[in-house]
């Protein structure tokens, strides 16, 4: 993994910061920059204690990736702009899955995500998930999906850290999908299996992939 991260470093300029590393199904790795942490730090900074801002700034933030997702698909960018000036989210985000931007799984829990957003946002009622869950029994069963998407059980965890989790998870996905799959000559379908595995490294340089291959360290974790 190391070399193939080297030829990315050396190929993109990148120096130092965050990466995300994903493994595909036929052994090649591929990476991405990402600042997926600290931008949902800021989210969650943003939204404080509120349930009602969580859902609205973190639907915002992956329907602007989405819009990018697109954009970095399809041809015009100017039409691509009028196009999605007015388009919903639930809109862009199964365009994306027709289009074979993103997998099924990733386009359900978009939905989910943009379907207890749009319930936060115009019913002024619904002040916290403790309301939500009490009044909208079909939101239990969009968060139970969300659970099970992430793997976390049945165990009781609270909405929010089910939100903010699947929010971590997800954003780094469609940046996979930004830069790699979305290109103007691809037409396949992504399916789930096509990406075995991502993981962040955080603190890395260069510097330490190239001292890496240089004393042959068989993976990042023999790094102490």
């Amino acid at each position: 993994m190391a070399r193939a991260l080297l030829e990315w470093a050396d190929a993109t300029g990148w120096q130092r910061g965050g990466v995300m590393v994903y493994l595909l199904a036929d052994g090649q790795y591929r990476f991405s920059e990402t600042s997926v942490v600290q931008q949902v730090e800021q989210i969650v900074e943003e939204s404080g204690f509120s349930d009602r801002l969580l859902l609205i700034v973190c639907a915002a933030h992956l329907e602007d990736q989405i819009r990018m997702l697109l954009a970095q698909f399809l041809i015009d960018d100017k039409l691509v702009e009028d196009m999605f000036e007015r388009s919903s989210a639930a809109f862009m985000t199964s365009l994306a899955f027709s289009l074979g931007l993103i997998a099924k799984e990733w386009h359900d829990v978009l939905k989910g995500l943009s379907q207890l957003r749009n319930i936060f946002a115009h019913q002024p009622e619904m002040r916290s998930f403790d309301v939500l869950l009490e009044s909208e029994p079909k939101a239990i069963q969009t968060l139970d999906a969300m659970k099970a998407w992430l793997r976390i059980g049945e165990e009781s965890r609270h909405p929010r850290e089910v939100v903010i989790n699947a929010v971590l998870r997800l954003v780094p996905l469609l940046q996979f999908s930004i830069d790699h799959v979305a290109k103007p000559d691809r037409r396949v379908r992504l399916e789930p299996t096509i990406l075995v595995d991502n993981m962040l490294v955080m603190g890395i340089s260069r510097d330490i992939v190239k001292q890496m291959l240089e004393e042959d360290w068989v993976s990042l974790s023999n790094r102490e």
